[in-house]
């Protein structure tokens, strides 16, 4: 059963840039089917946010998001779909 994966589109900012595709992507908690999405800046070109979203986790498997500070990097460890009401 193939997942669909809805999502209200986020507003860009000026001079911001959109990409998506579909890939797979690896991390502690598994491998998934993932929408791979990247945002920059159209300016300066520097990445704003990039992130891998695994619609059969709900849920980000990876994320790299651009502060003042520096990079953050995320990834997914674990998850557990949720019990059924029987």
């Amino acid at each position: 059963m193939a997942a669909i994966w809805f999502k209200e589109p986020r507003t860009l900012l000026p001079g911001e840039t959109n990409t998506s595709s579909a890939c797979k992507s690896s991390s502690p908690a598994g491998t998934f089917r993932t929408f791979h999405v990247i945002c920059n800046n159209q300016r300066s070109k520097l990445l704003n946010f990039e992130l891998w979203y695994a619609p059969e986790a709900s849920n980000m498997v990876k994320e790299r998001t651009r502060f003042s500070y520096g990079i953050r990097e995320r990834e997914l460890t674990g998850f557990k779909f949720a019990e059924r009401p029987r």
